[in-house]
């Protein structure tokens, strides 16, 4: 599998993030741009480097924190980065104040390379990652709450996936942020992770990367996923690190920063 980071997603499944260009650039495919008054707004940010060029997606879960997929933060060839809020990320949108710089950022120390290559994972990659903000986000901007480690998730429930990746997989990193909807075809209890599918042409795709997955609770969107994996050519299926068993790890960096 691809990873689905800052330049591209998969066609086996792949990741996104900085690290190798070819698993970072993937943008949603086969959804919609999110309406600026769209709930999502408020917690989806993008990952833009320090030329300013958008290369993943994060979710703030606290004024001053964001998660997003270690596969972005792992071998960085920069030492700083900023996050931006709202629904775009390109050239002549980003100012100071929808940036925030960001003032420390983790992979998990349980981030496992080998398993983010395999299709079928047989022990957890672990792709979550961590970043603190300078200041706190801009007005107007809120964070995303997690559903609990011991909280349902249904096979067949529907997914919202959200980022500012690309819509082709051929394409460049598009740098606005889209939503698209997907079904849990899978949960994985093994690799930590929930497949989606289900519907042909709809995916995550490069530079959607560490975004997120969200479900419906009690009518409010609820972070569930983390955007790790998916086909090399972003036609259907991917695999997102499920949260619920990241919860302690990102609870306890929290408390750290």
């Amino acid at each position: 599998m691809k990873k689905l980071n800052v330049i591209m997603m998969l066609a086996t499944v792949v990741g996104c993030g900085p690290k190798a260009a070819e698993l970072s650039d993937t943008k949603i495919v086969g959804g919609g741009k999110v309406a600026a008054s769209d709930p999502i707004v408020k917690s989806t940010v993008a990952l833009v480097s320090p030329q300013g060029d958008q290369f993943c997606t994060g979710s703030l879960i606290s004024p001053t924190h964001v998660v997003t997929a270690s596969h972005c933060l792992d071998e960085l060839p920069f030492s700083k980065f900023y996050v931006v809020f709202g629904t775009k990320a390109v050239a002549g949108s980003i100012t100071s104040a929808n940036s925030r710089a960001v003032k420390y950022f983790s992979i998990s120390e349980k981030y496992d390379r080998v398993a983010m290559d395999m299709d079928t994972a047989t022990r957890p990659p672990n792709d979550v990652g961590f970043v603190q903000l300078a200041s706190p986000a801009p007005a107007g901007y809120a964070p995303i709450a997690m559903l609990g480690a011991g909280d349902a998730l249904q096979v067949g429930e529907p997914l919202t996936l959200a980022g500012f990746g690309v819509t082709r997989y051929d394409a460049e990193t598009s740098g606005i942020l889209l939503k698209v909807t997907v079904d849990v075809t899978k949960l994985d209890a093994v690799a930590h992770e929930i497949e989606f599918g289900g519907h042909p042409g709809h995916s995550a795709c490069m530079g959607d990367s560490g975004g997120p997955a969200f479900v419906t609770r009690a009518g409010k969107l609820v972070l569930v996923g983390v955007t790790s994996r998916g086909s090399s050519v972003c036609d259907e299926k991917g695999l997102y690190t499920d949260l619920r068993y990241q919860r302690a790890w990102v609870s306890a960096k929290q408390a750290a920063h």
